[in-house]
């Protein structure tokens, strides 16, 4: 799948993976954003957690929408708007086994691996 600009009837957009993350990141902030990379394409997924501020949720209506459209995630991303580099025991407890971990902060992409 070749990534787009194009808004889809779910509202998600499709583009180069590394500039969305970074563009809903500085439009989050200081919230977190997050999101999945599907087919090597980002797509920025509502953040739903109670306190967006410190965690964050994806919308799983949203998420789920995007895997029967496009296949499952090989990645998960979120923001770090405090600007810390490492995941948190949260993030990495949180994340889907076989999915890499990326993380934003401080204007770069920082990619984790698969940490579980």
């Amino acid at each position: 799948m070749s990534a787009s600009t194009s808004e889809t009837s779910a509202g998600w957009r499709p583009v180069q993976p590394r500039e969305v993350m970074l563009e809903a990141a500085t439009r989050a902030h200081p919230r977190e954003a997050c999101g999945v990379i599907i087919d090597g394409a980002a797509y920025e997924v509502p953040n739903v957690a109670a306190d967006p501020l410190h965690h964050y949720a994806m919308d799983l209506r949203v998420l789920q929408d995007l895997i029967e459209e496009h296949g499952y995630p090989e990645a998960t991303w979120h923001s770090h708007p405090r600007g810390s580099t490492e995941p948190s025991v949260n993030d990495v407890d949180c994340q889907p086994p076989g999915l890499r971990l990326l993380l934003i902060a401080n204007g770069e992409v920082h990619d984790h691996g698969c940490p579980t």
